[in-house]
């Protein structure tokens, strides 16, 4: 027996549509607080996502800015309390999903190449987790 092509084309969706549970492509839903992906990216395309706060596990402060669209370019500003002098690194930050990601190395040679949620605790005040857990609490600077 010979199947015509849009009733394989059906057949074919319906298998894989019930393979995985009749979902496809559908976005988990956001938690309370959590920042969207499409809020994010409108931050980055209106004042390039500035943010300043301090990194929970080590009290260094830092200041990041996205240069508009411009291969994301991100530039952090770090000041510690180790006697180090401040220092500036440029990395890539950009949107993917619902999570702000960033790639950079460290003056020690230390890199980064996270993912993280962003989660709004208060007035302008947010904080990025990673598997849940904070890392960094931020303000968001707006011009």
């Amino acid at each position: 027996m010979r199947i015509s092509a849009p009733w394989r084309v059906s057949a074919v969706a319906a298998i894989f549509l019930g393979a995985h549970g009749g979902v496809l492509a559908q976005a988990a839903p956001l938690a309370a607080g959590q920042v969207s992906g499409a809020e994010m990216q409108a931050w980055v395309d209106t004042d390039g996502l500035t943010v300043g706060g301090i990194t929970l596990r080590n009290g260094c402060q830092f200041m990041a800015k996205n240069r508009g669209t411009e291969r994301h370019e991100r530039h952090v500003t770090v000041i510690c309390d180790n006697n180090m002098a401040p220092w500036t690194v440029k990395g890539e930050g950009k949107v993917v999903g619902d999570k702000w990601c960033s790639k950079f190395t460290f003056p020690d040679g230390n890199t980064q190449d996270q993912c993280d949620e962003l989660f709004k605790i208060g007035e302008n005040k947010y904080e990025f987790r990673a598997g849940g857990v904070p890392i960094s609490s931020v303000y968001r600077l707006i011009r």
